[in-house]
């Protein structure tokens, strides 16, 4: 642990510096890609909440650290870019460092419905965090708790939802057996009416470690080749004013999983058009799921 302030969201004292191996542990020698003295540094290690689990960047560490995140999902995704060293910058987003080249690529995201649809998220990550503590504090068993969330669920006190569903959380695991990867589901027409409105079910496990509280969806939407086309675009409209002594310039649209406006699947459709790329000489788009492609441009 580390002498640092409290945690903004819990309050509690219990911080910890996390490595980004830590925090990427399925990628592969994530800190001697990552080039920590670069243009723009890159702190070595990310401050987490022990307690409620939070990560706590500052404004420069979070987009930074989106951006290297979703490059370090490209490269995972594409064997040509796995040898790739990468130094944060500005105008581009990225120096790419590779078979002897830099590289300027821009990091970009498609999110529809925009601050409304980030508020909704927030609300959603503040339940799930403020159930999984409730649950701590009265000593239940450890579970893992997916929420079938309602598309736009009203804004309500996220203590007061959060208490709900962990009542219908304990209520579920009664039905669970204590074997390994039994499940417990809650169906539509189980949920209480005071829940209704937010929620249209869940699936809940016991766990051995502490509570996992996520988000289920249904399905995740298919991008559209017009949403990719603005994309492109819009940072066209950047990239092109740039004085940089990098090649490319590249440019990455990713979509990731933790918010349904930025939830995006990769479709045959979107693969098979071909794109204005303006001055950008390749364009990559990487799917919540992973999935990436490398667009046709004209």
């Amino acid at each position: 642990m580390i002498d640092a302030p409290d945690c903004r969201y819990c309050g509690s004292d219990q911080l910890s510096q996390v490595t980004w191996q830590e925090l990427l542990p399925g990628m592969q020698a994530v800190d001697a890609i990552l080039i920590f003295d670069g243009a723009r540094p890159i702190p070595r290690t990310l401050t987490f909440c022990e307690s409620c689990g939070e990560w706590l960047p500052s404004s420069l560490e979070r987009k930074q650290t989106e951006e290297l995140i979703a490059v370090l999902r490209l490269m995972n995704a594409v064997p040509t870019l796995s040898q790739a060293q990468l130094e944060h910058s500005d105008q581009p987003d990225i120096r790419v460092h590779l078979d002897g080249h830099i590289f300027g690529l821009e990091v970009t995201r498609i999110a529809r419905d925009g601050d409304e649809a980030i508020a909704h998220a927030q609300w959603r990550r503040a339940v799930e965090r403020d159930g999984r503590l409730l649950r701590r504090k009265r000593g239940g068993t450890s579970a893992w708790v997916s929420l079938r969330w309602n598309p736009n669920p009203p804004r309500a006190s996220a203590r007061e939802v959060a208490t709900l569903l962990v009542d219908l959380v304990e209520a579920c695991l009664t039905t669970v057996p204590n074997e390994k990867h039994a499940m417990g589901h809650v169906d539509p027409h189980d949920v209480p009416e005071t829940l209704l409105p937010f929620v249209h079910g869940l699936t809940v496990a016991r766990t051995e470690s502490d509570d996992l509280w996520v988000s289920g969806y249904g399905n995740y939407p298919d991008v559209l080749p017009e949403e990719i086309q603005t994309e492109i675009e819009g940072k066209a409209n950047l990239a092109s004013g740039y004085q940089t002594d990098t090649e490319g310039p590249w440019l990455l649209i990713y979509a990731e999983p933790t918010n349904p406006a930025q939830a995006l699947d990769l479709t045959d459709a979107a693969r098979s058009v071909e794109y204005r790329g303006g001055p950008f000489e390749r364009v990559f788009f990487l799917d919540c799921m992973n999935r990436t492609a490398e667009l046709r441009l004209r």
